[in-house]
């Protein structure tokens, strides 16, 4: 059976979206219905998804230094009050760390079910011979593939990342495949919530954010209308998928989102 494995987002960024109690409020986008009774420990997991090695790999690689980052990003922000963020202190980060925040973001494309499905589909070989392949061992390999090709073109070297804060009473939610796409600026950004209140972006290149240091982390005060509109791209972002989980510390802000979804059009999103 082999250990248990979270399938694309990990635990520690879970955690973070759970209540006080501990529950970790979740929207099911295959079977329409919200829950507030999950738990990060076992949301979207499974044993023996990835094997041993490969999930020593994506911790110790990609997780550990990713969750040291996100640990001194609450560190540094969780004291500050409305009015100090008026004018927030800057915040320095290493290339180290910036690094890090780049390759959780791969990761997460490279972890995306939807890669792991249309590569079964598209082998010649598992297709005709399915019986000689694990499902562990294919995802094994396609994460691997995909996150080295993700390595290999880097895209986002050049970018230059951002810090999006939210002192709205409407948390982010986090979307189970991570990454959003939005214009800031009038440029591509691509973010990650982290917690409710925080999220990392990362911006295209262009004049403005050429001129900007590039160890001094950007910070982007999120005020109401656009705290709605992120969760919004998060909840599309993987209903769009078909499959999955959008996560929230609570009910209302799922709902919320769903509700503006419903507004925009965007397909049937009655909850049952």
């Amino acid at each position: 059976m082999g250990q248990k494995s979270h399938k694309q987002m990990p635990r520690f960024i879970l955690e973070n979206f759970e209540d006080k109690y501990g529950n970790l409020c979740y929207f099911d986008v295959l079977n329409g219905w919200i829950s507030s009774k999950g738990h990060a420990k076992g949301s979207n997991s499974k044993y023996g998804f990835y094997s041993a090695s490969m999930e020593n790999n994506l911790n110790e690689v990609i997780e550990t230094p990713f969750s040291e980052v996100v640990r001194k990003l609450k560190m540094h922000f969780s004291n500050l009050s409305l009015e100090d963020l008026k004018e927030p202190p800057d915040l320095l980060l290493t290339t180290k760390d910036i690094y890090a925040c780049r390759l959780f973001l791969y990761s997460l494309l490279a972890r995306d079910d939807s890669t792991i499905q249309e590569a079964k589909k598209s082998s010649k070989y598992y297709s005709s011979f399915p019986f000689l392949y694990s499902d562990q061992v294919i995802n094994d390999s396609v994460v691997s593939v995909a996150l080295n090709n993700q390595l290999e073109k880097d895209e986002l070297k050049e970018y230059k990342m951002l810090l999006l804060i939210n002192v709205t009473d409407n948390p982010f939610i986090l979307a189970n495949v991570g990454v959003g796409l939005v214009s800031v600026y009038g440029a591509r950004c691509y973010f990650i919530p982290i917690t409710p209140t925080l999220a990392i972006g990362f911006i295209e290149p262009t004049d403005y954010t050429k001129s900007l240091n590039t160890k001094i982390i950007k910070i982007i005060i999120v005020d109401g209308p656009y705290a709605d509109f992120l969760n919004v791209v998060s909840m599309k972002q993987q209903m769009s998928l078909n499959h999955g989980y959008v996560y929230a510390n609570n009910r209302d802000s799922l709902q919320r989102a769903l509700d503006d979804c419903k507004k925009d059009g965007y397909r049937n999103v009655d909850t049952k």
